[in-house]
């Protein structure tokens, strides 16, 4: 069953990278930071996050945090946007 399971995910990882989605492709935060300039970061007193912008997208990178839930300070346009994205998932 594990035999199938890894043939099943890599041909999974190869339509997907073919599709234009490397999801399962590793990418490591010198790569990134040499093709392009700086790292973009944000802090706050619950999170801190960051990523970089490379020719696919964008990267956020491994460990960085999210807030579950929006704050009041929060535009609506914003908080309309996460409600599509979550109701698309």
């Amino acid at each position: 069953m594990e035999a199938d399971l890894l043939d099943c995910f890599e041909t999974n990882k190869i339509l997907l990278s073919t599709l234009g989605f490397p999801l399962f492709e590793p990418i490591s935060r010198v790569t990134v930071t040499t093709k392009n300039e700086g790292i973009f970061m944000i802090k706050s007193k619950e999170i801190v996050a960051d990523g970089n912008l490379i020719d696919d997208g964008f990267v956020v990178f491994k460990g960085s945090e999210a807030k579950l839930n929006t704050t009041p300070s929060c535009h609506k346009y914003l908080i309309d946007l996460r409600i599509f994205l979550q109701e698309k998932v």
